[in-house]
Formats: structure tokens, sequence, C-alpha cells
């Protein structure tokens, strides 16, 4: 240190010149630094999981929602629906988006007199007439496609669905959104959900909690310096290089293109408040010397080893595989770097030119008092303190496993805030804005493939917090029900054919389906963000696709019979079906589709004739007719038998099954659609490639990656700190005994956690190594102050009271500056900084007093060799 304090001296003052011009230069950086908000950003690109996702977004019109949501006590008025048709109009012009829905443009699927019609919800202009108003709220409330998906079971709130293109920034086109719909929306009330809206307040937040904490420190860091030092030099110098170190941090960041996020939006008010520490006890060593190089000779290696014990918790970030958690660990690091630096350069020199004086000595009197008497305590109750603290730790093991884990955005947010608001409607009134996704790969056309896929769907629906679901199959299931009164997908290529020409052209079609044809997805929306059950929901979803079916027709019927609260047994369906009345010929005949009008008197012998499937007779009996138009009839009739058989045996089918209870509309149309397929030849079916994604995934992904990285990091912190301590001490005995106290803080950090009900998220993770870092030197500090006393001759109880006399004061002001510090999070808006800065705090004060408490009850009773060596 000798050569480097000279160095000091000499060039001291041009390093400082070149200190604050860099410094200028980096300022100029610091306002261009971005804020990213996006989860997603968190796995690397190459994840399996996240190439996936991107893909299916690309494949499928993007696969983030942004979900306007309006309430209304008259959401079905001429004033909400034109509202909501600008709005919607407004949407499509904004870069990034694709896919539209509304209560306006819903898809609308209807049976009319001589077919079905596929069109949008409201066709042309808004109706303005009430009773006709009345008519589409009476359609629309009646119908389980719409209700819970564009409109709440209740009436009162309506969505307005808005899909951000893959490739596009999903935050820019959440905000252009908001801004779009708070200009257009009038005096409508209006909520936000999905993950771009989200990200786009979270963004405001960072930034505002920026602006609002900084000042807050700066100012309690400057309260404690003066309490500590009573001079301007002693406040403002620690304070400016900290300030320096932060302006080059975050100055570099926006250099590099490194974004603040989730994460290192901490990060300036972290290097404030630790580190400041190192020109706290650089200035008080020149107080002492009076002169640059002395101090830096005495102080350098002390300082230097506390910078690298808490660089050391930073650097174990560096492994993480989440880049923000790197980069938070890279830039803090740097930081921490150059607050050292900067420590041990600038202030020197600057007190040296100042020709600083000796600094009257405060006296610490009180604190010194209350030294004494602690130490005394430690003495007289060195077994308590040792029980006491072991059944803490024992608490706070057992309390771990209770420790629950979340990656859920909309958490960060006060639950008086109108984005937990917005997203409490959203998740109970529309199933949330974040489905399960499962991609399939096939013949998409094929009813293998789709009849497959109308299984999966219902065996998806019985997913916990399932609400509804969405898929090219059911799709086609809902027009066969208003074609054909079945609500199945046909079995057939031909009956499937026929029912698709019904959905081309229409733009959900490609939300669905791609361009070839060849894969198709299948959405089920649930309705609940908590971290805990996405993971069984995800996990749930991975089993049923990776069971094969074994009996396709009955599992699904079972799966709808479950929900309906009904148990069947396959010998309900064992039924004798009535005798057929000719009903179905009857109404074939009298429609415009009979190839032959004929007159009342031939078609009830038709009917008659048919009955006993004599279709010669039918021949000589309408041998006046074309024999080509007769052929056809026949057909056709054939056709209308095997109709009025089939809906025979379901129906006797279905009334065994029920008992005579009496089912909603939509499950009895979902049952007997499950029976159609015991009364027709199903076609092989062969599991298709599937496989599971949507943003789900992505969030167990997130929370896989949470837990690894904690215990990864919290390992490396430690073994690094010990390396550092083995080094310094040479004592595998002392570096164990060292490592005591912030062990124990660590563990009473996760009981806090578990007891508090206080989640794992991407700051609450941090915590540990931090702890590690900062924490340790303490203990450092403690331990080489204990050493040098009893070397001197003096008793271990002596030397105790001599070491928290002078170091262990250092301490706890130390502790107690850094808490202040991290105590300002307090004020912030986000909840995890709010946790952030109240567990920090709870940290930096446990080990502490574990260092003047703990680790000397636990030398005195074990009076370990190490204390005794050179």
């Amino acid at each position: 240190m000798e050569r480097f304090a000279e160095w000091v001296k000499r060039r001291g003052k041009p390093a400082v010149a070149v200190v604050f011009i860099l410094t200028l230069i980096f300022g100029y950086f610091v306002p261009k630094v971005g804020v990213n908000s996006d989860l997603i950003s968190f796995l690397p690109q190459n994840d399996p999981v996240v190439k996936v996702y991107k893909e299916i977004g690309e494949k499928f019109g993007g696969n983030t929602l942004v979900l306007v949501i309006i309430e209304s006590d008259s959401i079905f008025s001429y004033h909400v629906l034109s509202t909501i048709k600008k709005l919607e109009d407004a949407y499509k012009e904004i870069e990034g988006v694709g896919f539209t829905q509304s209560l306006v443009s819903m898809i609308d699927i209807k049976k009319i007199e001589d077919g079905i019609e596929v069109g949008n919800l409201i066709e042309g202009e808004i109706p303005e007439d009430k009773k006709e108003l009345e008519r589409l709220k009476e359609y629309v409330m009646g119908r389980e496609m719409y209700r819970g998906a564009i409109v709440s079971e209740d009436g009162r709130y309506t969505a307005i669905m808005i899909k951000v293109l893959e490739g596009y920034d999903r935050m820019k086109v959440g905000e252009e959104i908001i801004k779009t719909t708070e200009k257009l929306k009038g005096d409508l009330r209006t909520y936000y959900g999905g993950l771009p809206a989200v990200m786009h307040f979270v963004n405001k937040m960072i930034t505002g909690d920026i602006k609002k904490l900084m000042p807050i420190t700066i100012v309690l860091v400057m309260i404690v310096l003066f309490l500590g030092f009573h001079t301007g030099a002693g406040v403002f110098l620690p304070l400016l290089c900290v300030l320096i170190a932060t302006v080059w941090s975050v100055g570099l960041m926006s250099i590099t293109g490194v974004d603040l996020s989730l994460v290192s939006n901490i990060m300036p008010v972290l290097l404030i408040s630790i580190g400041s520490a190192y020109g706290i006890h650089v200035i008080n060593r020149f107080y002492e010397e009076k002169d640059i190089v002395k101090t830096i000779k005495t102080v350098g290696k002390p300082v230097i080893m506390a910078g690298a014990t808490t660089l050391a918790g930073f650097l174990s970030f560096l492994t993480a595989d989440m880049r923000q958690i790197r980069e938070f660990g890279l830039f803090s690091g740097l930081g921490v770097l150059f607050a050292l630096m900067f420590s041990i350069i600038i202030i020197p020199t600057l007190l040296g030119a100042m020709h600083i004086r000796k600094k009257k000595e405060v006296k610490h009197t009180v604190a010194k008092r209350f030294m004494d008497s602690l130490s005394l305590f430690v003495v007289r109750r060195e077994k308590v303190i040792i029980a006491v603290a072991f059944t803490l730790a024992i608490a706070s093991i057992a309390g771990i496993p209770r420790i629950t884990r979340a990656v859920n955005l909309t958490e960060y947010f006060r639950p008086e805030s109108e984005v937990r608001k917005a997203n409490e409607i959203v998740l109970h009134k529309f199933g949330g804005s974040n489905p399960v996704v499962v991609d399939v790969k096939g013949d998409i056309r094929s009813p293998e493939t789709l009849i497959y896929m109308f299984y999966l769907e219902k065996k998806l629906r019985g997913l916990p917090h399932a609400v509804r679901s969405r898929s090219i199959a059911s799709m086609l299931a809902e027009v066969n029900y208003n074609l054909n009164g079945i609500y199945a997908v046909p079995e057939t290529r031909d009956r499937v054919d026929n029912l698709w020409f019904f959905l081309e052209g229409q733009d959900i079609l490609s939300m669905m389906v791609d361009d070839e044809e060849k894969e198709a997805t299948i959405e089920v929306a649930v309705g609940t963000d908590n971290t805990g059950e996405i993971r069984k929901v995800v996990a749930e979803a991975e089993k049923i696709l990776r069971t094969p079916p074994r009996d396709i027709a009955w599992e699904m019927l079972e799966e709808d019979a479950k929900r309906c609260g009904i148990e069947v047994k396959k010998e309900m369906l064992q039924v004798e079906p009535p005798p057929l009345t000719g009903r179905e010929v009857k109404k074939y005949l009298e429609s415009s589709e009979a190839m032959i009008e004929l007159p009342p008197y031939l078609k009830n012998k038709v009917i008659k004739l048919s009955l006993r499937r004599d279709f010669e007779g039918i021949k000589k009996l309408l041998s006046g007719y074309p024999p080509e138009d007769v052929e056809y009839l026949i057909e056709d009739i054939e056709v209308r038998l095997e109709d009025e058989e089939r809906e025979n045996k379901i129906d006797a089918m279905y009334a065994n099954i029920t008992g005579g209870r009496k089912l909603s509309f939509e499950d009895e149309k979902r049952i007997k659609g499950d029976l159609y397929y015991f009364t027709v030849e199903l076609p092989s079916i062969s599991s298709p490639q599937v496989i599971q994604t949507g943003f789900p995934r992505i969030q167990v992904r997130l929370d896989r990656k949470l837990l690894k990285n904690q215990i990864q990091s919290l390992v490396i912190a430690l073994f690094l700190v010990f390396l550092m301590i083995l080094w310094q001490l040479r004592s595998l005995q002392g570096s164990l005994f060292s490592l005591i106290p912030i062990v124990f803080t660590i563990l009473l950090n996760f009981g806090l956690m578990a007891y508090l009900k206080i989640p794992l998220d991407n700051a609450t993770m941090m915590i540990a190594s931090l702890a590690i870092g900062m924490g340790i030197d303490y203990a450092i500090h403690f331990t080489h102050r204990f050493r040098e006393e009893h070397l001197r001759g003096k008793s271990l109880k002596e030397s105790l009271k001599r070491t928290l006399e002078t170091t262990g004061v250092a301490i706890m002001v130390n502790a107690i500056s850094v808490t202040m510090g991290f105590l300002a999070l307090l004020g912030g808006s986000l909840i995890p900084l709010v946790r952030f800065g109240m567990l920090v705090s709870f940290t930096m004060l446990v080990s502490s007093l574990s260092a003047v408490m703990l680790l000397p009850a636990i030398l005195l009773y074990y009076k370990p060799s190490y204390i005794e060596r050179r």
C-alpha cells in the first residue's frame, strides 16, 4: 500500500481532475438510460421455452394481450358500444397491434332459417333503437361463448382485447393503447390489464421511485455523517465519492445499452447506502494521522478487504442465468469498486489540499456506556445468548419450507392501486390475460387431429382455475351445432370441410390456425396469477399432454360429466332407442332442401315407406318424377333416417346418464355432443405433436430459475467470503467461527420471510448474498480487534470490553448508517422495493448485533485456539 499511497500523494490532484471530467461524460448519459420491466427478458433468449413462446407469437399474430376494460351500468347502450367501436378502430392504427376483439367485432355464429350465418356480433352501424339493444343484450348474455369472455357475467364490464405482435416493444405498444384510450374514452371508466399495460405502469413507478428516493437516501446519509463527524468535509466527501460512483455505474449502463430493470432499479439507493462506509473509515483515519500516506497505509488494506467482501456478494450474481440478475451484479459491483477507489484517492487528496486540521474528537460517551453494559451482559449471559440464537435459528430453519415464490408483475403494486384493481377484474370477470397455450402440429383439417384437439381442450378445461377455452376444434363444433344440432367435430373430412367453409375469411381463424394448416393452438384461460397455483396448472397441463387417450370418446364424456357433477358408467350407454317416427324425413320433405316438392298425400306415403326402408316402393310411387331427382331424394331420406336414429339413441343415453336431472343448456349441449361419438364410427386417432407454451409456462420457468439462482448465488457468496477470511486470518477454524454471525443472519432473514409471508421474488432473492458481502465486515472487524487486544496480554473479558468500546461502536454506527439508507426504500411505490429495504435493514442490524453479541459469546464459551495465534 505504501507505493500506492505515495502515488496518491504525488498524482492525486491530476487523478481527481480526470475523475471529475469523466464524471461529466458519464453524467451526460445518465438521463438516457432506459427502463425495462419485461419479465420475459429475464430468461435467456435461446431458452427452449422462450424460443417456442416467440415462435408461436410470430405464427399466430402475437401472444401478449392488452385488455381495456370498460365499466358501465349500461354496457348495451349506443353510447358505450359506439365508444368501443371508436376505440377499436383507433387501436388498429397503432403500430404493433395485431388482432383486436370486442363486443362489436366478436365473431358470431348463429342459426338462420336456411342454415347458419357467421359474421361480427354487430354488423354495420351500432343500433340506436332501445328494443334492438335489449335483444342484443339478451342474445349475448344467453351465450356461454360471450359471457365471461367479452362481457362479465353480471353485465357491468366489457373487454376490448388487443394482441401485440411479436417483435414489437410490448411496453411501448401498451403505452400507446393507454394514451389512445384516455384520449377517446370520454366519461367512461376504464381499467387496463395484460403484461404490456402493467409494464407501462411499472416503468413509470421505477423512474418515479428513483427520483423520489434518491434525495431521501442522500439526506438520511448526510444526517448520519454529520452526527459522526460534525464537519462539512465529513459529510460532503464520502457523499461526493459515492455519488460519482453511482454516476459512473449508471452512465456505463446507458453507454453499453443496458436498461434499468426490476432488479437494478434499486442500484442508486443501494450504492449510496453502502458506498459511503469506505469514505467514513478513510476520513476517520485521516483525522488521526493528518497525512495522506499514513492514512492510506493504515486504513487502505481494511477498507479494500471490506470492499472485496461486499464485491463478492455482487459477483456471486454473475453466475446467474437470468440476464438482469447478472447485469445488476456487474454494475452494482462496479459501483462498489468505484466507491472504494474514489474513497482512497479523492478523499485523502482533497483533505490534504484543504489543509484540514486535526478534528476535535467527538466523545461517544453514550455509545461507550452502552457497549460497556453490553460487554458485561455478554460475559454474564454467554450461554443464554447462544441458546436464544440457536432457538431462533431452529425456528427459522423450520419456517424455510413455508417461503413462497412470486414472479407475478401485478404483485409489485399495492393492493389499493388501480393496477391491482384492474387485475382483480381481469382475473375474476374475464379469466385473466395470460392463457395456457398448447401448440398442435399435424394435418389440422383432418378429423383425426381435430377430434384429438377437441378431446385435449375438454381435458384442459378441467385444469385448476380454468374458466374457458378456445380452439379451431371447438369453433367448428359450434358451427356444427348451429348447422346440425350436434356440438361435436365431425368424423369425416367432407363434413369438416363443409364446416370450415363458414369460418374462412374470419380474422379469428388466423389466431388459431397457421396459413399452411399444419399448426394450431388451444388456449385455456386460467383465473389466477398466483405463482404457486400457476405451477400446479402448468404441471397438470403437462401431465395431460403426456398421457395419450385410451378411449377418446369415453374420456371426453367422463370429463364433461364430471364438471356437471355426474358419475357415468359404461353400462349407462347400453340403451334400446325408441322406434323411428319419421320426424326428420317429414322435416326434410317440408323444407326447401327437398329435391322434389310433393303433395301432402304423397309425403305421408313416402314417410311410411321410409320407415319400412322400402326404397323400391318409393321409386315406384314417384315414377312420374325424374329418376335422378328421385335417387337424390332417397339418398337424403336415408341420411335423415340415420339422423333420427342417432338422435333417439343420444336422447336415450342422455336420459340414462342424467337420471331425469335438468342440466343447463350449455351442459346439455356438451354432453349430447360427447354421446354423438358413441353413435358413429370414429377414425383411428393418434396423438399429434403437442407442446405447452404461453406466459404461465414462462412464469414457471422464471420461478425455477429464481430458486436455482438463489441457491447458487448464496453458495458462491459464502464460498468467496470464506476464502477471503481464510486468506486474512490464515486459520480454517477462525474462518468458520467468523461465518457464524452471517449464517445466523441469513437464517433469520429467511425465517422472517417465512413467518411474515414475504415471497422470494426478483428483489428478495438477492438479499442473502448481499447480506453475506456487506454483513461479514462486522465479524471481520470484531475478530481482528478482539485478537489484537488479546495478543496484547489482556484476558478474554478485558479484550471483549475494549473491542466493544472501540470497534464495537464503529460497527454499530456503520450498521445504522447503512440501515438508514435502506430504510428510505420503505417510501417506494413498488412492493418488492419496500420489502427489499425492510429486509436489508433487518439483516444489517442482525449481522451487526450478531458480531458484537453472538460471536463474542461463542468465543468466550468455546475459547478457540485461533485467537491465541499471531
